[in-house]
């Protein structure tokens, strides 16, 4: 899997990713999604960093011959392993959901500020409920739902 692969960069271990899925399934993601690389690591990278074996690709021999290049010619593993530095700088320090995170929340003006240089002013009346409740404004009440023509509450 992607994240799989990810992490195994982040820690700087040289890798061969192997793809093989029903005939079927390829075709229609290469009809469906282009990119120019399937492992997750390379399209970080924006190069390719680490071999990619696809579909026909796949066998038990290219996977050896790939795996004892790393394992044996010191030059290309030490190009795997810069590639894979260079895929960590990209993603930048730990924290980077956390990061994502408080950058949506303070475009949906719901975070600790609520404007964003070069950005849109959230829009009047789109106040979350605790900042509502910090300003002192009423909190909405909760909405009434009818089921079989009755209130319900």
């Amino acid at each position: 899997s992607g994240t799989a692969t990810l992490e195994t960069a982040l820690c700087g271990t040289p890798m061969v990713i192997v793809y093989k899925v029903r005939a079927l399934t390829y075709l229609l993601g290469r009809l469906l999604v282009r990119v120019p690389a399937i492992g997750l690591v390379n399209l970080v990278a924006g190069r390719h960093v680490v071999r990619e074996l696809i579909q026909g690709a796949v066998t038990a021999e290219a996977i050896a011959t790939e795996v004892a290049a790393l394992l044996d010619d010191p030059a290309r593993r030490a190009a795997v392993e810069a590639g894979l530095a260079d895929v960590r700088a990209r993603l930048g320090a730990p924290g980077a959901s956390a990061r994502a995170a408080a950058l949506l929340m303070r475009m949906l003006g719901e975070g600790p500020s609520s404007t964003l240089p070069g950005g849109p002013s959230p829009s009047p009346g789109r106040e979350s409920p605790d900042r509502a409740q910090r300003s002192g404004a009423p909190s909405p009440s909760p909405a009434r739902a009818e089921v079989g023509g009755k209130p319900r509450s």
